[in-house]
């Protein structure tokens, strides 16, 4: 059980920090917006994995919250620390990512890229 939730939170992870970045640039978002909402989902994910999930799960079982505390399933609260500091990194690198191929993909198949574009992204640069 450990060993899934560790798993799930990782994929959690990777999604908010990596490929939603990826995605949003690549069908044309705004690369700062994009890294500040990755930032703060980063932010929030790692409070409430820290500071909730054991006090709910130790209202619905005492023994299974202890568990999770004592077995180290959750981060420790100063991990929200790194987070505040370089959460916005995996967010760059994704965001990068995704614009360069999108900048490929535009040069390859200009039509298919119009059809997966966000509506109305290129009138917010302006």
């Amino acid at each position: 059980m450990r060993e899934v939730f560790i798993t799930l939170t990782a994929i959690s992870f990777l999604s908010v920090g990596y490929i939603y970045p990826f995605v949003v640039l690549f069908r044309n978002g705004t690369f700062k917006s994009v890294v500040g909402k990755s930032w703060a989902m980063q932010l929030v994910m790692i409070i409430v994995l820290t500071l909730g999930v054991p006090k709910f799960a130790a209202m619905v079982n005492p023994e299974f919250g202890l568990t999770m505390l004592v077995d180290n399933w959750v981060p420790d609260s100063p991990a929200i620390v790194p987070i505040m500091v370089t959460g916005w990194i995996p967010a760059l690198i994704g965001g990068a990512v995704g614009q360069f191929a999108r900048g490929h993909c535009l040069r390859r198949f200009p039509r298919w890229m119009n059809r997966i574009s966000l509506p109305f992204a290129a009138e917010k640069l302006t």
